[in-house]
């Protein structure tokens, strides 16, 4: 039994396989447990392995890689497409076999671990945003209700709230402004621990080959297989503006990333980085776009 194609339906226990000779004929069918997962696919010998590109796929992908198999990753939402009458795992794996076969499918490639790396970084250091943007505003909000309304920016609120803590007024209470001082107290925690990744990020730039690679090779690829010159002309684009928040340092500046459009709302979204960290952004082409999957 020769298997051409392997489609699998990754999950976290239980593992549908499915084989397809070179006519596109069924092979192979099986379920087979996580433990007994890659053995099975190396006791097969496909010539390629297909899977969705999903959390898992590229440590999966890693692995078969070792076994000199070719490995493809597809973006699930070019596979549902082929998916026949009720969704189950079988019916994906042979979904994924189909999508494959297109001669004009579009791949993902199989990021590394050191990718993945910056890429929790960066995942990181956006949450940490988000959980200061969520820890000011509801300061803001505590304070509004008492009559002491504070600008949006984050800078106009360092530079607000200290005074507004030190004076008592007439509806700031001790008890609240207790309160309020703790919700500082976490407000700076939260600014350190964006600053060491920060600091992090900065010493991958140093050290890693990806950055190296991308700074010297005209015909990088990233992880969507968009080469060099794609990366070149979105750092082109850039469009730069002074440094705000926790990112403002003497000379610092930031950078305005454009994104593509979200399919659900098809409104373009953007987002701000340091400037100092936009040649790890781009090396990480491959590590930092915001991959749904």
């Amino acid at each position: 039994m020769e298997i051409d194609v392997l489609g699998i339906d990754l999950a976290k226990q239980v593992f549908q396989l499915h084989g397809a000779d070179r006519r596109g004929r069924v092979v192979h069918r099986a379920k087979v447990s996580r433990s007994s997962f890659f053995e099975s696919v190396r006791t097969l010998k496909p010539r390629k392995v297909v899977m969705e590109a999903c959390s898992t796929a590229h440590h999966w992908a890693r692995r078969f890689q070792s076994l000199d198999i070719d490995v493809r990753l597809i973006s699930p939402q070019y596979v549902a497409p082929f998916v026949k009458t009720n969704k189950n795992d079988r019916n994906d794996a042979e979904a994924i076999v189909e999508a494959a076969s297109r001669p004009a499918m579009r791949f993902v490639t199989v990021k590394s671990v050191e990718q993945q790396d910056i890429q929790a970084a960066h995942r990181m250091r956006a949450i940490l945003l988000r959980h200061r943007t969520a820890m000011i505003n509801q300061m803001r909000g505590l304070l509004g209700e008492r009559g002491l309304i504070i600008s949006r920016s984050p800078e106009a609120f360092k530079r607000a709230i200290p005074e507004l803590l030190s004076k008592s007024a007439d509806e700031l209470t001790s008890f609240c402004q207790t309160l309020l001082t703790e919700l500082l107290q976490h407000l700076h925690a939260l600014e350190e621990r964006i600053h060491l990744i920060e600091v992090s990020i900065q010493s991958f730039m140093k050290k890693s080959s990806l950055v190296q690679e991308d700074r010297g090779s005209a015909r990088h690829w990233s992880h969507h297989g968009y080469r060099h010159s794609r990366c070149r002309r979105r750092r082109q684009a850039i469009q730069e503006r002074p440094a705000s928040g926790s990112l403002a340092r003497p000379g610092a500046t930031s950078i305005l990333v454009g994104r593509q459009a979200s399919p659900a709302r098809h409104q373009p979204t953007r987002r701000y980085i340091p400037a100092d960290l936009a040649h790890s952004w781009c090396a990480g082409c491959s590590a930092i776009c915001a991959d749904k999957n």
